[in-house]
């Protein structure tokens, strides 16, 4: 892929990214751009004029020259978008007179998400393949007279979208059996965890709220003739309470109440 031109806004990796990602799902399906000869040009649009509405013009696609020309104008949406317009229109051609354009707006619309996922992670991770690349050449060589050789390189786990839906394995049964289990076996102890073994703050806060109550009932009993008691342990919780301690009531087998620091 040849590029040309500068944007006013968006990168030439955002571009390139962007042209190989649509190229990937229309490969995909059937619908390649031969990116040995692409020529995406950057260039100034505004004076040409679009001969379906009558409108500006965000890019144009020859199949002849197998080019594709970007205005230098626009957000980052916009250009994204006509990115994947004119490679729609190279790979599958003029779906005919009259609705040339609406078929291509609408496909284009389709692919959009499974584009930009793709193109996001060729962005995401530009610099880093670059890097391996130049590595390649220079750190991962052989050490001189050692044979060739190769190393272990594989992924942990990947899955197979269409072969797990249409004909599932013992091995992929096996595998979906290990993640229910897990997560049934996680789930389980949350709720062990929440019911039986409380956090701490979560008792902290327990007891917050039952001396809370306590001090609003001892108050209610206060203003009664018969709340001589209450007074007095209402006064005896605020001196510990100055005096930098808490007072809890705590009963004891008989059911008389004792005041006990804590």
């Amino acid at each position: 892929m040849k590029l040309t031109g500068k944007h006013k806004k968006v990168s030439r990796e955002f571009i390139r990214a962007w042209v190989s990602a649509s190229n990937a799902v229309l490969s995909l399906h059937g619908y390649p751009l031969n990116l040995d000869t692409l020529v995406v040009q950057v260039k100034d649009l505004s004076k040409r004029v679009n001969k379906v509405n009558g409108g500006g013009v965000g890019g144009t696609a020859s199949r002849s020259t197998n080019t594709i020309e970007l205005s230098c104008k626009g957000s980052t949406e916009w250009v994204a978008s006509c990115i994947l317009h004119e490679c729609i229109h190279l790979g599958c051609g003029n779906f005919g007179r009259g609705t040339n354009e609406l078929c291509t707006t609408r496909l284009a619309g389709k692919l959009l998400p499974t584009v930009a996922e793709i193109a996001k992670t060729l962005q995401e991770r530009d610099n880093n393949n670059r890097a391996y690349f130049a590595h390649t050449k220079i750190a991962y060589r052989n050490a001189p007279g050692a044979g060739d050789r190769y190393e272990h390189v594989q992924l942990d786990e990947v899955e197979d979208k269409h072969h797990a839906r249409r004909n599932p394995t013992i091995r992929d049964l096996k595998r979906q059996e290990k993640r229910v289990k897990e997560k049934n076996r996680d789930d389980f102890h949350h709720w062990l965890d929440n019911t039986f073994f409380p956090s701490l703050s979560d008792e902290n806060q327990a007891r917050e709220d039952l001396n809370a109550d306590l001090e609003t009932v001892l108050r209610e009993l206060a203003l009664t003739p018969e709340g001589h008691r209450a007074r007095t342990l209402l006064a005896m919780r605020e001196s510990h309470r100055q005096a930098g301690h808490h007072l809890r009531v705590v009963e004891d087998v008989e059911g008389e109440e004792n005041e006990a620091p804590r």
